[in-house]
Protein backbone atom coordinates (compact mmCIF):
# COMPACT_ATOMS: atom_id res chain seq x y z
CA UNK A 1 0.00 0.00 0.00
CA UNK A 2 1.08 3.73 -0.15
CA UNK A 3 -0.15 7.41 -0.71
CA UNK A 4 -0.89 9.31 -3.62
CA UNK A 5 -1.60 12.60 -4.64
CA UNK A 6 -4.08 14.25 -7.44
CA UNK A 7 -4.86 18.29 -7.39
CA UNK A 8 -7.30 19.45 -9.56
CA UNK A 9 -8.41 23.10 -10.85
CA UNK A 10 -11.94 24.62 -10.61
CA UNK A 11 -12.07 27.37 -12.74
CA UNK A 12 -14.92 29.92 -12.37
CA UNK A 13 -15.62 29.04 -15.88
CA UNK A 14 -16.51 25.64 -14.89
CA UNK A 15 -13.69 24.00 -16.24
CA UNK A 16 -11.48 21.47 -14.58
CA UNK A 17 -8.06 20.43 -14.87
CA UNK A 18 -5.83 17.96 -13.23
CA UNK A 19 -2.48 19.33 -12.65
CA UNK A 20 0.23 17.09 -12.00
CA UNK A 21 1.49 17.00 -8.32
CA UNK A 22 4.79 17.82 -9.17
CA UNK A 23 4.05 20.86 -11.16
CA UNK A 24 1.21 22.04 -8.47
CA UNK A 25 4.14 21.27 -5.85
CA UNK A 26 6.34 23.38 -7.52
CA UNK A 27 4.59 26.20 -8.13
CA UNK A 28 2.94 26.53 -4.54
CA UNK A 29 6.14 26.81 -3.62
CA UNK A 30 7.14 29.35 -5.50
CA UNK A 31 9.30 28.24 -8.60
CA UNK A 32 9.09 30.56 -11.43
CA UNK A 33 8.80 27.66 -14.58
CA UNK A 34 5.87 26.34 -15.98
CA UNK A 35 3.18 28.83 -15.27
CA UNK A 36 -0.62 28.24 -15.93
CA UNK A 37 -1.22 30.58 -18.11
CA UNK A 38 -4.88 30.14 -17.67
CA UNK A 39 -5.44 30.43 -14.48
CA UNK A 40 -3.56 34.11 -14.80
CA UNK A 41 -4.92 36.85 -12.72
CA UNK A 42 -7.62 34.63 -11.11
CA UNK A 43 -8.41 33.21 -8.10
CA UNK A 44 -8.75 29.19 -8.70
CA UNK A 45 -10.72 26.34 -6.63
CA UNK A 46 -7.99 23.32 -5.64
CA UNK A 47 -9.45 20.05 -4.67
CA UNK A 48 -6.26 17.66 -3.37
CA UNK A 49 -7.23 14.42 -3.00
CA UNK A 50 -4.81 12.14 -0.67
CA UNK A 51 -5.48 8.45 -2.02
CA UNK A 52 -4.44 4.78 -0.31
CA UNK A 53 -2.71 3.63 -3.51
CA UNK A 54 -1.62 -0.13 -4.59
CA UNK A 55 0.72 -0.66 -7.55
CA UNK A 56 0.14 3.54 -7.66
CA UNK A 57 -3.71 2.64 -8.41
CA UNK A 58 -6.09 5.18 -6.39
CA UNK A 59 -8.32 2.09 -4.20
CA UNK A 60 -10.04 4.79 -1.64
CA UNK A 61 -9.94 8.17 -1.04
CA UNK A 62 -8.48 9.11 2.65
CA UNK A 63 -9.05 12.83 2.68
CA UNK A 64 -9.92 15.89 0.31
CA UNK A 65 -8.65 19.29 0.91
CA UNK A 66 -10.23 22.22 -0.93
CA UNK A 67 -8.86 25.45 -0.88
CA UNK A 68 -8.37 28.40 -3.21
CA UNK A 69 -5.37 29.74 -4.32
CA UNK A 70 -4.75 32.91 -6.05
CA UNK A 71 -2.52 33.22 -8.94
CA UNK A 72 -0.74 36.37 -10.73
CA UNK A 73 -0.72 38.23 -13.58
CA UNK A 74 1.68 35.28 -15.23
CA UNK A 75 -0.16 32.10 -14.24
CA UNK A 76 2.29 31.42 -10.66
CA UNK A 77 0.88 31.00 -7.66
CA UNK A 78 0.60 34.24 -6.04
CA UNK A 79 2.94 34.36 -3.00
CA UNK A 80 1.50 37.05 -0.86
CA UNK A 81 -1.67 35.45 -0.91
CA UNK A 82 -0.53 31.97 -0.06
CA UNK A 83 1.31 33.37 2.60
CA UNK A 84 -1.91 35.16 4.41
CA UNK A 85 -3.64 31.63 4.18
CA UNK A 86 -0.71 30.16 6.04
CA UNK A 87 -0.28 32.77 8.63
CA UNK A 88 -4.33 32.95 8.85
CA UNK A 89 -4.28 29.37 9.59
CA UNK A 90 -1.37 29.66 12.25
CA UNK A 91 -3.42 31.97 14.01
CA UNK A 92 -6.57 29.87 13.97
CA UNK A 93 -4.49 27.40 16.39
CA UNK A 94 -6.23 27.53 19.70
CA UNK A 95 -3.45 28.56 22.53
CA UNK A 96 -1.71 25.81 25.06
CA UNK A 97 -2.34 28.20 27.85
CA UNK A 98 -5.55 29.93 29.40
CA UNK A 99 -6.35 33.02 27.37
CA UNK A 100 -5.79 36.33 29.17
CA UNK A 101 -9.13 37.93 27.86
CA UNK A 102 -12.25 37.30 25.94
CA UNK A 103 -10.58 39.22 23.05
CA UNK A 104 -7.40 36.53 23.48
CA UNK A 105 -9.75 33.83 23.43
CA UNK A 106 -11.55 34.44 20.29
CA UNK A 107 -8.53 35.25 18.25
CA UNK A 108 -8.07 31.61 16.97
CA UNK A 109 -12.20 31.38 16.04
CA UNK A 110 -12.16 34.80 14.44
CA UNK A 111 -8.73 33.68 12.28
CA UNK A 112 -10.79 30.63 11.27
CA UNK A 113 -13.37 32.39 9.96
CA UNK A 114 -11.61 34.90 7.94
CA UNK A 115 -9.63 32.05 6.73
CA UNK A 116 -12.40 30.07 6.05
CA UNK A 117 -13.87 32.81 4.52
CA UNK A 118 -11.35 33.85 1.82
CA UNK A 119 -9.44 30.63 1.10
CA UNK A 120 -11.76 27.51 1.58
CA UNK A 121 -14.44 26.16 -0.32
CA UNK A 122 -17.09 22.93 -0.04
CA UNK A 123 -17.55 21.12 -3.23
CA UNK A 124 -20.84 20.59 -4.31
CA UNK A 125 -22.30 16.89 -4.84
CA UNK A 126 -22.00 17.30 -8.80
CA UNK A 127 -18.17 18.47 -7.99
CA UNK A 128 -17.45 15.90 -5.36
CA UNK A 129 -18.77 12.98 -7.84
CA UNK A 130 -16.47 14.33 -10.82
CA UNK A 131 -13.63 14.52 -8.12
CA UNK A 132 -14.47 11.31 -7.78
CA UNK A 133 -14.48 9.74 -11.24
CA UNK A 134 -11.87 11.88 -12.20
CA UNK A 135 -9.57 10.18 -9.37
CA UNK A 136 -10.45 6.51 -9.97
CA UNK A 137 -10.13 6.40 -13.65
Amino acid sequence: MGVGFRVYGFGDDGQVRRIPVATFTRLYEGARESPIAEYAGRRIKIAMACLETHHRKPLRMVRLDCFVLGFDEIGYVDQREKEEALDLGLKAVEPMTKPKDILEELRPSLARLKRDDKFRWTPTDAQRELIDRLTFI
